[in-house]
C-alpha cells in the first residue's frame, strides 16, 4: 500500500461515489472509492464482459461504460468494441448491458451532461482513427446515436464537461495541442476551443462541471493544464502530478479531481486535486490492481 496524506479539509463535501471501470492488465473489474476520502479502493462487481481502453459517462446515478480494447476477440458474446453496460453506482454489482455504439473502437474520449453521454473518436475495429462521435441518452437503454464528428480522426485523448458543453483534447497516436469543443445537447460537429500548453496524449481529464483538468501524457507524464470550459481559449498550467503516467483515468466530484492508474511505470496509484485551486497532486490510496486504460464514473460533478 502507498503512503498517502489525508488533509482534513476535504471531508467537508459531500460522500460522492466513483468508479473505475475495466482496464489493460485487469479488463473485467470495477473499483469504487468515496471521493470524500482518501483511502484504498474496494471491489464494486465486473462489467459485462472485460475490455481496456473503454471509455465513462455519467448521470447522477447511473453509469455507462462505453466500447473498448480489442475490438473484437474469439470466445465472448459482445464485440467489445460495441459493448455498452451500465451500472448503478449507489449499489454494488455486476454491469448490465446497455446498447451498442455505431462503430466498434477503443481509445475514445467522453464528455457528458446530467442527461446525455457522448463518446469522441477512438481506433476502429477494423482500423484508422475515428473522427465520429456517438451519443446516448443515460437514463435511457438503447443503442447509441450519430452526434457529428471532430475535425480529424483521434484515439487516446481526453474529455472534461460541464452540463452544457463537452471539451475534448484530441491528443492522437502522435501528441497533439488540439482542444476542441460541442454544445451536448445539440448534436453537431465540434468546433477548436484552444491548446494545450503542451502537446500530449494518453491524457486523462476530470472536471468540476465549471474548470476541466488534463492530466499526465506520454509527452510530459506530470503535467496537468486546466481551462474554464464556459469560455474556449488556451489551456493554462495547473501543476504537477505526484507520480506522472500516461493512460491514466480521471473522475471528479463538485470539488475534488481523481487520477487513477497509469502505464509508463504499471501503477495501482490514484492521486487527487482540488479542482479549483492549482497545485500538485497528493496521493488518495490504491486501486484493487495495477492497471491502466480504465473508464471512470462518478455521482459528483460531469
Amino acid at each position: 500500500m502507498s503512503n498517502f496524506v489525508i488533509d482534513p479539509y476535504r471531508y467537508a463535501v459531500s460522500g460522492s461515489r466513483g468508479l473505475f471501470g475495466g482496464g489493460q492488465q485487469v479488463y473485467a473489474n470495477i473499483d469504487y472509492i468515496n471521493i470524500a476520502s482518501a483511502g484504498n479502493a474496494q471491489d464494486f462487481g465486473d462489467l459485462v464482459e472485460a475490455r481496456g481502453y473503454l471509455a465513462g459517462v455519467h448521470d447522477d446515478t447511473r453509469g455507462c461504460f462505453m466500447a473498448g480494447y480489442p475490438p473484437t476477440a474469439t470466445g465472448v458474446t459482445y464485440d467489445r468494441g460495441l459493448l455498452i453496460d451500465y451500472v448503478t453506482m449507489a449499489t454494488t454489482s455486476n454491469a448490465t448491458v446497455f446498447g451498442e455504439t455505431t462503430k466498434a473502437r477503443y481509445g475514445g474520449a467522453s464528455v457528458n451532461s446530467d442527461s446525455r453521454g457522448c463518446l469522441c473518436g477512438g481506433y476502429g475495429a477494423t482500423g484508422g482513427d475515428q473522427d465520429i462521435i456517438d451519443y446516448i441518452t443515460i437514463a435511457v437503454v438503447g443503442d447509441a446515436q450519430d452526434f457529428g464528428d471532430l475535425s480529424r480522426g483521434t484515439r487516446y485523448g481526453a474529455g472534461v464537461s460541464s452540463d452544457v458543453r463537452g471539451v475534448i483534447a484530441l491528443g492522437g497516436i502522435s501528441a497533439s495541442v488540439e482542444i476542441e469543443y460541442i454544445t451536448i445537447a445539440s448534436a453537431g460537429n465540434s468546433s477548436s476551443f484552444g491548446d494545450l500548453t503542451e502537446a500530449q496524449h494518453y491524457l486523462a481529464g476530470c472536471s468540476d462541471g465549471s474548470r476541466g483538468i488534463f492530466g499526465g501524457g506520454y509527452n510530459n507524464t506530470d503535467l496537468m493544464n486546466y481551462v474554464t470550459i464556459a469560455s474556449a481559449s488556451n489551456a493554462t498550467f495547473f501543476g504537477d502530478l505526484d507520480s506522472g503516467h500516461a493512460g491514466m483515468c480521471g473522475i471528479a466530484d463538485d470539488t475534488t479531481g481523481i487520477f487513477a492508474g497509469g502505464t509508463t511505470s504499471l501503477t495501482d496509484e490514484m492521486q487527487y486535486i482540488t479542482i479549483q485551486s492549482a497545485g500538485n497532486a497528493l496521493v488518495f490510496g490504491d486501486l484493487t490492481n495495477y492497471t491502466y486504460g480504465m473508464g471512470g464514473v462518478s455521482e459528483g460533478a460531469v
